[in-house]
């Protein structure tokens, strides 16, 4: 079997290059090589390493990012885009709820004494939109948040499926809208056996059935919606439809609902690393590159500052209003040390 040399680089906190989707079908054609010397580099988009090698590159996102084919020769992202052999609708559901995925078979509705509904989430920065569906359902029943953010229990989650499975339902908000940005949420819901109610990909039923979830794109507001909620919570016979529903549109294969997915990634190894190549290097092309070089240069100092990093952590927590603060102080010493320059000249 052929050798190829690769780089997995700027992917989030926890992945793994020993063992994922990429490598495991990789090797199953190809002696695999990890190596700080590649031929091939895979990144994602925390960080800005992949730039420092010119070698084909192949962009994987778990973020609803549009790939930039002007730094990338191939790319996997949601999009359900067409760009001859450099493209493939690879959702990061399929790789981090894979076994999940393979699991889920036909199911049947027991009546039990389950609560409501139940609300996970950490970040405090998505679309507000997720927020005010969260309070506007709320105004009809109680719904549980159990994650750091909004969090009105007395706890937080340590297993999501171990919560989830205790509720009716589960609001599986993206944290944004774009076609084709389907994430792990409605697989994570409908996997630990409640009811999704979805909103986030407008074409979601291209991938899950509609008649298993509560599609949101599919209500003229969020009213009308929780109407249908509503609906099933005091209809048994009407939920219990929704939850015996099949939830695949189509068979699993492999690691996509698309077939191709093992080829796509065969094709691009296969190649010699210099035939491999995509995208344009010459010229305007070079130039462009060497713009993203010099502005990746300029954040990375800038992440390294101990006092942007206080303030990036704290902006996560939610904490703006400390935020503010920082920003206040650093420019009042700012404006102190121009009047002490003043006073020395």
């Amino acid at each position: 079997m052929k050798t190829i040399k690769i780089l997995f680089a700027d992917f989030w906190p926890g992945w793994n290059p020993e063992s994922n989707p990429l490598i495991d079908i990789l090797k199953r054609h190809f002696v695999v090589k990890l190596t700080s010397e590649p031929d091939f580099v895979i990144y994602s988009n925390f960080g800005y390493r992949h730039l420092d090698f010119d070698v084909p590159r192949v962009y994987d996102t778990a973020e609803n990012l549009s790939p930039d084919f002007n730094i990338c020769d191939y790319a996997l992202g949601y999009y359900r885009l067409t760009f001859g052999d450099r493209y493939f609708r690879f959702t990061n559901y399929m790789m981090d709820c894979h076994k999940e995925l393979c699991e889920i078979s036909e199911r049947k509705y027991v009546p039990d004494s389950r609560k409501f509904c139940n609300f996970v989430y950490s970040n405090p920065h998505a679309d507000p939109t997720r927020d005010v569906f969260f309070r506007t359902l709320s105004a009809y029943k109680p719904v549980d948040s159990a994650g750091r953010h909004l969090n009105n229990t007395e706890f937080r989650i340590v297993d999501k499926a171990s919560l989830q499975k205790n509720y009716k339902f589960s609001i599986a908000f993206e944290n944004s809208s774009s076609p084709g940005y389907v994430s792990e949420k409605i697989v994570q819901a409908y996997a630990a056996g409640t009811v999704p109610i979805y909103w986030g990909a407008p074409d979601v039923a291209l991938d899950f059935n509609p008649e298993s979830f509560v599609n949101c794109h599919d209500f003229p507001s969020f009213e009308k919606a929780i109407e249908r909620v509503i609906e099933l919570d005091n209809d048994e016979k009407a939920y219990a439809r929704m939850f015996e529903a099949p939830f695949f549109q189509r068979p699993l294969i492999g690691y996509a609902f698309e077939p191709g997915f093992e080829e796509f990634l065969v094709h691009i190894f296969s190649q010699d690393k210099e035939k491999a190549f995509r995208r344009n290097r010459q010229f305007w092309g070079k130039a462009y590159e060497t713009q993203r070089r010099k502005l990746a240069s300029y954040i990375t100092r800038l992440q390294r500052n101990p006092f942007f990093k206080l303030k990036e952590h704290l902006r996560m927590l939610g904490t703006t209003g400390t935020v503010r603060k920082i920003n206040e102080k650093a420019r009042e010493k700012k404006q102190e040390r121009a009047e002490a320059r003043l006073r020395d000249a």
